[in-house]
């Protein structure tokens, strides 16, 4: 009898202890699953992702697009971040995306306890360098990227002078400009169409706020001091030169040197471009036509707490109609689309 009971008593043993492994691995298995989650689909305010409240990414890998995307960083002087915007080019689709992702808005960051705080793209950047900007970016819309590289403003009106030769963008400002911007730069734009050489370029999209925060009636209707209207102008400019000069009637010049304008560029940039960018866009160049290229900005709100700007969960696109800037939102099933398309 003493013995059936110690056989009771080890058996009872053996299977507590086993229902406690088993337990004990399925639990393990959810707080990865967990961790993953938390990773993966958090909002930029630290919350989680609703089913409602972001793109699902159902795209399937056997899709017979062949997309990239590659976040750019464009820098002030100080190396701080300005312009914050990703590119994909759809190869066999002949369609290139630009989204740009204003660097004041906020982002989740996690601390070590699992805590989350916001800070802007600009001071993630500038605190986290840009691999991990990148990652923090492309979680806004849950966006692969296959690069990620960074540049200084000089170094993008080296590429801009090499695309133009000296003929310049053709662009119409959507506002006239006569101003100090806030590094003490003279701005002087006319509200006329013009063409943009590299420096030029460059202080037509760097201008953001007036330095003494002082604006004269012309200015105040397009410019308030935040980014969205710096992101506004420099989407429809990259939207200006893209077309121009990669698609339609191209210059010969820019269609036998482009390869090699980037690959310069690339050289001079921190970070690391996508496989094979740009011989894949040198391969697909004459399939992208003026009506594919499509700017988009994302859309920000203040946060609950009335401090910051976060990510809204829209996005806008804008075409600039000779100096007059036509919008249009993007939300719900329409945003879905617009994101299984950069898959």
């Amino acid at each position: 009898m003493d013995n059936l009971r110690r056989a009771i008593v080890i058996i009872s043993t053996v299977v507590l202890i086993g229902a406690g492994v088993i337990g004990f691995m399925f639990a393990l298995d959810s707080i990865v699953e967990s961790a993953q989650d938390s990773v993966v689909d958090l909002m930029p305010t630290g919350e989680k992702y609703s089913s409602g409240s972001s793109p699902q990414n159902t795209a399937s890998p056997e899709k017979a697009s062949d997309c990239s995307t590659m976040l750019f960083v464009i820098t002030d002087k100080s190396g701080n971040a300005e312009i914050v915007f990703t590119a994909t080019a759809d190869y066999n689709g002949g369609k290139i995306s630009l989204i740009f992702y204003p660097a004041d808005t906020s982002v989740a960051v996690r601390s070590e306890d699992g805590s989350s705080e916001l800070m802007t793209i600009a001071d993630y950047y500038k605190n986290e360098g840009l691999e991990k900007t990148g990652a923090a970016v492309s979680g806004i819309l849950a966006l692969p990227l296959s690069g990620a590289v960074s540049c200084n403003y000089s170094t993008l009106s080296d590429l801009i002078n090499a695309f133009t030769i000296e003929n310049g963008v053709s662009y119409f400002p959507p506002c006239q400009i006569s101003a100090k911007s806030v590094d003490g730069t003279n701005v002087n734009v006319k509200k006329e169409r013009a063409r943009f050489t590299g420096y030029d370029s460059i202080k037509l999209i760097s201008f953001y706020k007036t330095f003494d925060n002082i604006y004269d009636a012309e200015l105040i209707k397009f410019y308030d001091g935040t980014r969205l209207p710096q992101n506004i102008v420099a989407a429809t400019y990259a939207d200006a030169f893209v077309t121009e000069k990669l698609t339609g009637d191209i210059y010969a010049y820019c269609l036998d040197n482009y390869a090699v304008f980037f690959n310069s560029f690339l050289e001079k940039c921190g970070g690391k471009a996508g496989e094979n960018f740009p011989d894949k866009l040198s391969l697909s160049v004459r399939s992208f036509k003026e009506d594919s290229i499509d700017a988009y900005v994302i859309d920000t709100k203040i946060d609950p707490s009335g401090s910051v700007l976060v990510y809204a969960g829209t996005l806008t696109k804008y075409d600039n109609n000779s100096g007059s800037i036509a919008s249009r939102k993007l939300s719900g099933e329409a945003l879905n689309q617009l994101i299984k398309s950069l898959y």
